[in-house]
């Protein structure tokens, strides 16, 4: 008996381990590199299919990468740099993508199941980037079922979370564009976002550190049906670039993918947690 409740002890550690539902992890500690999955660019592994690769969508954006640290405190964060050619024309866009296992027995997600999406993201100050805070300007995070760039209605983005101007919104293709109240976009601010993501619907909530934004019950893209295990963060420049060109830094950390626990998971944790109180009860 006292082995058997050794081992059920055991057990219920680990649940309380994994009622977490962390599955999926970048948080760049690894720095840079592609001997392992948590660098940039890394490499395939520990729920990822791929390293990160980086997209542009036309020859007058470049996009580069690399890891450092300070911008999320002492840890390292992803900072990428997007410039524009001053002769560049309207319409380019620049950014890293990503792609996750959709087999949740290799390690990966399942998205028949509830899932969340979680990371911290900036702007770098404005004394390194000049992209202009205007409805002509854009950053996208957007969920899709291909390796791309580019937001057009060619491209399954099943969630959209992106902002116009200093506003958040959350779309996807299939409509329903609706403003995140409460949350402004402005440079050197850190917003932590969280998407909760069901078979049929989506949510987000944005918090800056004081306030929180939030939008729930987002329909997905009828195209993808919620399928979308490439993860992009991309800059688009929707006017031509200034005389100058234009720079835009920006900052990405702590990007977890999490499998949220089936109720069940709960109901046998709390009962394994009673059988243990009631024994000790006994045994005192």
């Amino acid at each position: 008996m006292k082995l058997k409740i050794a081992t059920l002890t055991a057990v219920l550690a680990c649940s309380v381990f994994n009622l977490h539902g962390v599955v999926i992890e970048a948080n760049f500690s690894g720095g840079n590199g592609t001997s392992s999955s948590d660098q940039f660019v890394g490499t395939a592994g520990n729920g990822w299919v791929n390293a990160w690769q980086s997209q542009t969508n036309g020859t007058a954006i470049a996009n580069s990468g690399t890891v450092t640290t300070g911008l999320f405190g002492p840890s390292n964060y992803l900072r990428d740099t997007v410039t524009r050619d001053p002769s560049g024309a309207a319409g380019r866009s620049a950014g890293v993508t990503r792609s996750f296992s959709l087999d949740s027995g290799a390690g990966g997600i399942n998205t028949s199941a509830n899932y969340t999406i979680s990371f911290d993201w900036r702007m770098n100050s404005s004394a390194s980037s000049n992209w202009t805070l205007d409805t002509n300007h854009y950053f996208y995070f957007f969920g899709s079922d291909v390796q791309t760039s580019s937001i057009s209605s060619t491209v399954a983005d099943s969630f959209r979370v992106w902002t116009r101007g200093t506003a958040f919104r959350a779309t996807n293709n299939a409509g329903g564009d609706a403003a995140i109240s409460g949350i402004t976009l402005a440079y050197d601010t850190t917003y932590s976002i969280t998407l909760t993501l069901t078979p049929t619907a989506w949510d987000v909530s944005i918090f800056d550190g004081t306030n929180t934004g939030a939008v729930s019950s987002r329909n997905y893209s009828s195209v993808d049906s919620g399928i979308a295990d490439w993860l992009n963060f991309t800059a688009y420049g929707g006017a031509a670039a200034n005389a100058a060109g234009e720079t835009l830094v920006w900052g990405l950390d702590n990007l977890q993918i999490s499998q949220v626990p089936e109720p069940a998971t709960y109901v046998l944790f709390g009962l394994g947690a009673a059988f243990l109180a009631c024994r000790s009860r006994r045994r005192a």
